[in-house]
């Protein structure tokens, strides 16, 4: 996948202000790796920190991005998919300082014709040169769900 020209706004179904990814590392159909920075204006951020809780929608913007990505390089419009939840949440920081860098990496695990997903997530810091260190600082499996018409489930019909 060539992910070059592509920005993370041209691939998930966000406003910009919702949009907390920065960059769109690298990409093939087996998985994404994005980074972002910790920022003053950032959600969520208190005490010069952002909690780690919060990584979930990291992570989940990411699988947005994935699909996204995807569905740019088959020519196919960006659909909303919806975080189901999260098994194995497991975290070795408290929260993300002022400043840190993140990359954010996801691997499908399972993929159904129905939408129903899993992806294998884990957010890594940036090294003192920059790279992404090979220690995550979260892991967590997070389910989700692309429903084929976005409008017809949310009306119950589907």
């Amino acid at each position: 996948m060539n992910i070059s020209e592509l920005t993370v706004e041209e691939v998930i179904p966000h406003s910009r202000k919702m949009v907390f990814l920065d960059k769109l590392e690298s990409a093939d159909e087996s998985h994404l790796l994005a980074s972002m920075c910790i920022r003053e204006d950032a959600y969520f951020i208190k005490e010069a920190s952002v909690p780690a809780w919060v990584g979930i929608e990291y992570m989940a913007q990411a699988i947005a991005a994935y699909a996204g990505v995807l569905a740019k390089n088959e020519g196919e419009p960006i659909k909303v998919g919806l975080l189901l939840g999260t098994r194995r949440y497991t975290s070795k920081v408290p929260s993300f300082p002022l400043g840190q860098t993140l990359f954010i990496r996801v691997e499908p695990l399972h993929n159904e014709e129905s939408g129903l997903g899993v992806f294998e997530c884990g957010i890594y810091p940036a090294t003192d040169t920059g790279e992404c260190a090979k220690e995550p600082w979260v892991v967590a499996n997070l389910n989700v769900y692309q429903p084929h018409d976005v409008d017809a489930f949310l009306a119950g019909e589907r």
